[in-house]
């Protein structure tokens, strides 16, 4: 279980102040209170993994947004980005942590008097079963870090753990609002997907496809070329921040995410092995594991 999403070398330099675990327990509704499906969270998800040839970020997409604005509130001109993170391998299960990063109505004062600019953050993890008609239970561990805005990248920070009862198709965790922070999440969930009348569990398998030595070259290429990428449309963006220190953070948050999910397309690229939708042996029921994928913010 990752203990924080902070990056390594922020873990390095932050002292982290440990907060307790807490349990809470999940409707079985077809719903959740604010009106997320199972659907909403398997498209946002899903949007998340695609892989366009330009090497654009894969944040922002309509589907994260949507999601984002019914756990979060409206998305409106004070929003700088909605980032999210995908479950690493979904098993009958997918899912995601979501983070909207807003701009804030007073600025904070920065170390040397000045205003610093400020940022509010509102973080949660949502997850459901792959198959239509399925249910699950267990439990969703989400583990939250925050850093105050003055403190980013370096300084004091906190995380916080909630364990919550997965049930019914579809669970959204509760939102972090976090105030002059940035603050974002990793998940893990586990436990048993039930589907009706004996029906067999969609899942996803792991098929043998060793790559040749030309693709593995083509897919270097194609990495090269995206971080590349990543890196310009990142010193454009801190070019157009003027000397924002809020706008600069906005930009390395994009940089970030963006260059995370170049890194994760290039690792399933070169891996021998690949992802296909599959039904269980057994019927009625499996038993499920996920984690999302690495930090965004690392």
């Amino acid at each position: 279980m990752r203990s924080s999403v902070l990056s390594r070398s922020v873990i390095a330099v932050a002292s982290l102040a440990i907060g307790s675990a807490v349990l809470v327990a999940a409707p079985a509704t077809a719903a959740t209170a604010n009106g997320i499906t199972r659907e909403d969270v398997l498209a946002a998800a899903s949007s998340l993994r695609a892989d366009p040839e330009d090497g654009s970020p894969q944040n922002g997409t309509p589907e994260l947004a949507a999601l984002a604005a019914k756990a979060c509130g409206p998305l409106g001109s004070d929003t700088f980005g909605v980032f999210g993170q995908p479950v690493a391998t979904p098993d009958s299960v997918d899912g995601l942590t979501v983070t909207v990063l807003r701009q804030s109505a007073e600025d904070v004062e920065g170390p040397t008097g000045f205003p610093f600019g400020n940022l509010d953050t509102c973080t949660f993890a949502a997850v459901a079963p792959l198959g239509s008609g399925t249910t699950f239970t267990g439990d969703l561990e989400v583990t939250t870090s925050t850093v105050r805005l003055t403190d980013f990248p370096f300084g004091q920070g906190t995380t916080s753990t909630v364990t919550s009862r997965l049930s019914g198709d579809v669970f959204v965790s509760p939102a972090t609002e976090a105030t002059s922070s940035f603050s974002f999440a990793g998940a893990e969930a586990n436990g048993l997907v039930t589907a009706p009348n004996g029906q067999r569990v969609l899942t996803v398998t792991k098929i043998a496809d060793k790559k040749s030595k030309a693709a593995k070259k083509a897919a270097k290429r194609t990495y090269v070329k995206r971080i590349k990428a990543a890196k310009k449309s990142y010193a454009k963006a801190v070019k157009r921040a003027h000397g924002s220190p809020t706008k600069k953070a906005v930009a390395r948050a994009a940089y970030l995410s963006r260059r995370s999910a170049v890194k994760s397309s290039y690792s399933y690229a070169i891996a021998d092995y690949k992802l296909v939708k599959t039904r269980s042996a057994a019927a009625d029921a499996r038993r499920f594991s996920v984690s999302t994928g690495p930090s965004i913010v690392g």
